[in-house]
């Protein structure tokens, strides 16, 4: 199991807006894609927040092959989609994982 993650600091002010874009437009477009097996969203504790909150949304994938279509066919697409609608008030990093 490949797991795709990405941890994304998000302004208070559109934080709101922006886990409601994620859960009703961004996530299901994404799964639409038939990469994905499931996902988690989760929201960071004990961090330092005074300039947002950060969460982490786990997209699970069967094969290191579906993470490298999903790099090649639709990564820039769906980066670029929230890069325009939430600019500096989402700012995301993302990393790769094996389940062990």
């Amino acid at each position: 199991m490949i797991i795709y993650n990405v941890t994304v600091k998000v302004s208070h002010e559109r934080k709101e807006e922006w886990i409601s874009w994620m859960q009703s437009n961004h996530i299901p477009d994404l799964l639409k894609t038939g990469l994905f097996v499931d996902y988690a969203m989760h929201e960071l504790l004990y961090v330092d927040d005074e300039d947002g909150k950060t969460y982490v949304i786990q997209y699970q994938m069967e094969s290191i092959e579906d993470y490298n279509k999903y790099q090649k066919e639709h990564a820039a697409f769906f980066q670029n989609e929230s890069k325009e609608k939430f600019g500096e008030d989402a700012l995301a990093f993302r990393t790769l994982m094996q389940k062990v």
